[in-house]
């Protein structure tokens, strides 16, 4: 003998699946938003021409462990397409 749910029992079930979904779209978007809009770390504040100083023609490269490191433009425009580790902060002008 089977019997099917009351409509209100079916209600109940569909409100609490749509605030739930809800729910999770509204983490996502707040976990999405806030890292985009995240502040840079103090070091990357720095204007880069102040840490170019001397480095004309060079780029500066975080490595994997956090340390900044100049190296040459070719090297530093691989960090940037990703053939290599780290993360590109600033490019030197001439």
């Amino acid at each position: 003998m089977s019997r099917s749910p009351s409509s209100r029992a079916v209600l109940a079930v569909r409100a609490v699946k749509t605030g739930v979904t809800a729910g999770l779209v509204a983490t996502a978007l707040v976990v999405t938003l806030g890292g985009a809009t995240a502040s840079p770390a103090d070091a990357e504040r720095v204007p880069s021409d102040a840490r170019c100083s001397g480095a004309a023609g060079k780029t500066i490269v975080r490595t994997r462990d956090g340390a900044t490191r100049v190296v040459s433009f070719e090297r530093g425009w691989r960090v940037y397409r990703g053939d290599r580790p780290g993360t590109l902060v600033a490019v030197c002008p001439d």
